[in-house]
């Protein structure tokens, strides 16, 4: 059985059914975050903070932040302004008012991990 070539053009415009990620890691899927709020590639630069806020508190999301930000760059283009990392999605998923700017970025501040020793030990020797 083979495919024409009007049967081959069909299947390229026909939209995709399943913008939904099918990954699964720890029991958890990316794709159901995806999903329940309709995350789409877009225009918009959106950064990390914004994305990271929204699956943990909006969504309630339980991947550590490294395990989320691997499966979702594998179905999203991440790009870099600098030393901000950002997605370019479609806004509209996501709360972009001046609040909910602030919030993600207060989340995102109140969740960082702790510097190295090292790092702590050249500011004790710098103060003395």
């Amino acid at each position: 059985m083979s495919a024409t070539v009007e049967d081959l053009l069909k299947l390229l415009e026909e939209p995709d059914e399943s913008p939904v990620s099918s990954h699964s890691v720890d029991g958890t899927k990316i794709g159901d975050f995806i999903g329940s709020f309709n995350i789409t590639a877009g225009v918009d630069r959106l950064p990390n903070h914004v994305i990271w806020y929204t699956y943990k508190k909006v969504y309630g999301g339980e991947l550590s932040k490294i395990e989320f930000f691997r499966q979702f760059k594998k179905e999203f283009i991440q790009v870099r302004t600098g030393k901000q990392r950002s997605y370019m999605l479609d806004g509209r998923s996501f709360d972009l008012s001046r609040e909910g700017l602030i919030e993600a970025e207060f989340f995102a501040e109140s969740h960082k991990r702790n510097k190295s020793g090292k790092e702590k030990k050249r500011r004790k020797v710098s103060k003395s």
